[in-house]
């Protein structure tokens, strides 16, 4: 999650050369969105759950980073994934 477009883009172009699939977010309601779907679709074994999330640390307006990480600690947690 990042709320700069060229981050997002350096960090999806390096993780997509190194064969690694990932979704973006650009602000924590996004995320945390995101994260409610998947979680939806392992309950389904439908998928996996993420093995990594990054997160900016500060984000203009809205959730910080710590924040977010905060909140979907515990969604996943109250999830049991």
């Amino acid at each position: 999650m990042d709320d700069e477009p060229i981050n997002i883009l350096a960090i999806s172009s390096l993780l997509e050369i190194q064969q690694i699939s990932s979704e973006t977010a650009e602000d924590g309601n996004e995320a945390i969105e995101k994260v409610r779907e998947r979680i939806e679709k392992v309950q389904s074994n439908m998928d996996t759950m993420y093995e990594l999330i990054l997160l900016d640390y500060s984000l203009g307006g809205g959730m910080d980073g710590p924040e977010v990480s905060r909140k979907l600690r515990e969604i996943i947690r109250s999830a049991n994934c």
